[in-house]
């Protein structure tokens, strides 16, 4: 019998584990990763025994692999994930016990409503003041507890000793509810109320949402100092003289033609200023205000600059574009020479240095201001 294949097996003998030591050491994040022990006798900063938990510190482990022969050898030294862990869990209770003391001296839940402010003694007192949220009412308090201002579902207020304004919702006798709104306050050493108008008490009193004007007094030691008025239509007058007002749209067409008259809603005589709006034939808008406009004449005008490639060359052209208007009552048109060729007083510098009689400037919209 013939041989056909043969194989040679080496054997290795391997000493069994008796035990394995897993060692501990505590270290700064930014230190450098410990040296691994070579002997259990000379272990240095490592510790057999698991440290406290330290959560500005890193844990370092290794583990001692004890064999039946009588050697030993060390793994390489290795973060504790399961320490990270634990310091992660630790940071985010210590955090949440932070956060929830600080709103527990913020936050106070009390006989009177939830109040949100500051206070080192668990609500007694707000040296910053407070906000309470009762069942009906949300309230602004000072140090002192004092309301400074109110909000409920039939009053808003603000006060500051007395009220300062107060808005109410009242029923009249159908029981429908009616709100109003009233200022009564002393401010200094004046008096300012808000209400109807009533000569023979004065200016208190309510004034519902729906007139439409309310009236202001100012009073300084029980002399009336003036009268200021809040109109309904827009405008703000002392003594009758207009202080702030919306204008009066007298006339508003963006397509208005060039060459026709413009017609307003109202006369200019009644007017302290006109805003003329106005656009040229290329749509290039501009405006201008006239005081006591009444009468006068306006000057409209625009310019339009080019420049460009013409040929082989470069050209500058400057067109200018001018209309002289008259206003009188409700009208606004083209104002006329006096001589008896009766020429308009409008027409256009064209650039090529030649000027063309036509109308080129158009009014498109004529404001009023009583001020």
């Amino acid at each position: 019998m013939s041989v056909l294949s043969s194989a040679q097996v080496t054997l290795a003998w391997s000493a069994g584990i008796l035990a394995t030591v897993r060692y501990y050491q505590l270290a700064a994040p930014t230190a450098a990763t410990p040296t691994v022990p070579t002997s259990s006798s000379s272990l240095g900063s490592w510790s057999e025994t698991e440290p406290t938990a330290d959560v500005t510190k890193v844990l370092w482990t290794c583990e001692r692999t004890v064999y039946a022969d009588g050697t030993e050898s060390w793994s390489k030294a290795s973060k504790s994930t399961s320490y990270e862990a634990a310091k992660d869990a630790k940071s985010t209770a210590t955090d949440a016990q932070t956060k929830a003391a600080a709103l527990a001296t913020v936050i106070h839940d009390g006989a009177d409503g939830v109040s949100v402010g500051r206070s080192a003694d668990g609500g007694a007192t707000y040296p910053q003041g407070r906000t309470r949220q009762s069942s009906d009412a949300f309230e602004v308090l000072d140090a002192k507890g004092d309301a400074i201002s109110s909000l409920s579902g039939d009053e808003v207020s603000l006060a500051r000793g007395t009220t300062f304004l107060r808005a109410m919702v009242e029923k009249d006798a159908t029981g429908t509810p009616v709100p109003r709104w009233s200022l009564l306050t002393s401010l200094l050493s004046c008096q300012l109320y808000i209400g109807k108008r009533d000569e023979a008490v004065g200016y208190e009193g309510d004034v519902t949402p729906e007139q439409l004007a309310a009236y202001i007094a100012f009073s300084a030691e029980g002399t009336n100092a003036g009268r200021i008025s809040m109109h309904a239509s827009g405008g703000v007058a002392l003594d009758g003289r207009y202080l702030l007002t919306e204008p009066t749209v007298l006339f508003n067409n963006p397509a208005q033609a060039l060459d026709t008259a413009i017609y307003l809603s109202d006369s200019a005589a009644n007017y302290k200023r006109l805003k003329i709006f106005y656009a040229t034939d290329d749509n290039e808008w501009s405006s201008v205000e006239v005081y006591e406009p009444n009468g006068k004449e306006v000057s409209l005008w625009a310019a339009h600059y080019n420049h460009g490639k013409q040929g082989s060359g470069l050209f500058s052209q400057m067109w200018m574009k001018s209309k002289t208007v008259t206003i009188s009552g409700r009208v606004i048109d083209t104002s006329k020479d006096s001589s008896p060729d009766v020429n308009y007083n409008r027409g256009q510098w064209n650039g090529r240095q030649t000027w063309e009689d036509k109308d080129k400037i158009g009014i498109k919209r004529v404001e009023g201001y009583t001020w």
